[in-house]
């Protein structure tokens, strides 16, 4: 707990982080996706808005964004029937579901090219009366529609990515099954999809692999590939730099999990995090993953994501302190950038300010609800007049003045006056001090999803899914 925070009761589960954006094309943009909707600051992480989940981003997760001119944003989320791959063209006001030929079956993954805005790759699954089928679709419209088929399998794919130096190189993950058990499998595409090499990793990463997942590709060398390997007494990260021919383990942690991944812009460097044993570590290699060094007291990483010389680690906000901290170091040194709730001690810390205004009734509803359903005080939710403007993310947060302390936020009644600085419409919660203003005592952001859909760790510089076990 933070000092002097109010607890939060949602299913038991406190606000958590699980993914990070930090898009290069807009240098003052940062998303985090949370298990109680999308967190944003359009002003470098000064002030922060809360956009609440919707239907077409329910549950949603392994956010990431395309490439320009469209920045289109994408999630990962739950249909009412199935997994889909969802898209946001105005910041998380509102989602579209991606239709055409993996509308109805379960998305797995998707990957938006760095170097294409209209190209996106899903991997889907289909139940049959024969067993599940596996496989890779390509969108040319954003992932709006998905129109041709680059791949199908009865193993299970596990992952996708295109080589930013070379977008026709393209890498699937796959678990097959053999007589001995599960086979990590590596496919690779030379001509975008059109034809298909597929090697068996099994040599050089051993026997008891339960589960291959694809971390990233090499943004420089469209041959080298980093993986993360799952199986025996904890989780590797290996590492091919011949498109699959010849693989080999590069990092070990020993009875844990391989979490966070990123290359800091700047330097090249690769950064990793996760759990060995019962400790949060950090790793660093300053030599494309052919060593690694471990880092002092790193946070409890759930994500990574890097631009420029700056690393931004999501952390565990009840055990760390924060939500989301920055390093510029390469992850010697961390310091808080935002966390769910004030630290009275701390004035340098931002706290989420305000509701989205694009979104605020939507999310004045499921603020009032879950206050008159007992999971937190209501005083936790104030109502502000509506704004004529309608309330556009970017331009409401842009135009915003900073916010002012704490006595003059509230008026005599005890509700919010205003939000963020910038009068929005629907509701808010109580907001603590930003970057260089007073510190005082604030309550708990008691803002949670009330679903008992664990989070996925995910791939890249995101979090990575769970081991899986896969009947042999």
């Amino acid at each position: 707990m933070i000092g002097g925070a109010r607890p939060a009761h949602a299913d038991g589960a406190f606000p958590d982080s699980d993914s990070i954006v930090v898009p290069d094309a807009l240098p003052e943009e940062i998303f985090l996706g949370t298990n109680f909707g999308l967190v944003l600051s359009v002003d470098g992480g000064v002030t922060w808005t809360w956009t609440c989940e919707q239907p077409g981003n329910a549950f949603g997760n392994h956010y990431q964004m395309g490439a320009s001119p469209m920045n289109r944003l994408y999630a990962q989320a739950r249909g009412s029937t199935s997994a889909t791959l969802a898209y946001s063209d105005d910041t998380g006001c509102s989602w579209q579901v991606a239709d055409g030929a993996v509308a109805g079956a379960t998305v797995l993954d998707a990957f938006a090219d760095p170097t294409d805005a209209g190209r996106v790759l899903a991997l889907v699954s289909r139940s049959g009366d024969a067993g599940a089928s596996y496989e890779a679709w390509e969108s040319s419209d954003g992932g709006a529609t998905f129109a041709t088929r680059r791949y199908a399998t009865p193993d299970a794919l596990t992952g996708v990515e295109t080589a930013r130096s070379d977008p026709a190189t393209v890498y699937l993950t796959l678990i097959g099954v053999g007589d001995g058990g599960p086979i990590p499998e590596l496919a690779r595409s030379t001509d975008g999809g059109a034809t298909w090499t597929l090697h068996d990793l099994s040599p050089g990463l051993g026997a008891h692999i339960l589960n291959l997942r694809l971390i990233a590709v090499d943004p420089d060398d469209a041959g080298t590939v980093f993986l993360r390997v799952s199986g025996g007494s904890g989780e590797q990260v290996a590492v091919t730099r011949d498109g699959g021919a010849t693989v080999a383990p590069v990092l070990t942690f020993t009875a844990g999990t391989v979490a966070a991944f990123a290359r800091v812009p700047a330097t090249g460097d690769l950064i990793v995090g996760g759990v060995s044993g019962l400790n949060s570590v950090a790793f660093q290699s300053t030599d494309d993953g052919a060593t690694f060094q471990p880092l002092p007291t790193p946070p409890h990483l759930r994500a990574l994501a890097a631009r420029g010389s700056r690393l931004y680690g999501v952390a565990d906000n009840y055990t760390d302190g924060y939500a989301i901290g920055t390093s510029d170091d390469e992850g010697m040194t961390w310091q808080p950038l935002v966390s769910f709730g004030g630290d009275p001690g701390d004035p340098t810390v931002a706290v989420i300010g305000s509701v989205t205004a694009c979104v605020a009734a939507l999310c004045q509803s499921d603020c009032l609800t879950r206050a008159n359903m007992g999971q937190w005080a209501p005083d936790v939710c104030g109502v502000t007049p509506p704004m004529s403007d309608g309330g556009a993310v970017r331009d409401a947060a842009r135009d915003a003045p900073p916010v002012p302390t704490d006595a003059a936020r509230h008026d005599a009644a005890g509700r919010d006056a205003s939000v963020g600085g910038h009068a929005a419409s629907g509701c808010s919660c109580d907001a603590g001090p930003v970057s260089g203003s007073p510190a005082a005592s604030f309550p708990l952001l008691a803002l949670l999803a009330a679903s008992g859909l664990a989070r996925r760790w995910r791939r890249g510089r995101k979090p990575l899914p769970p081991p899986q076990v896969l009947d042999a």
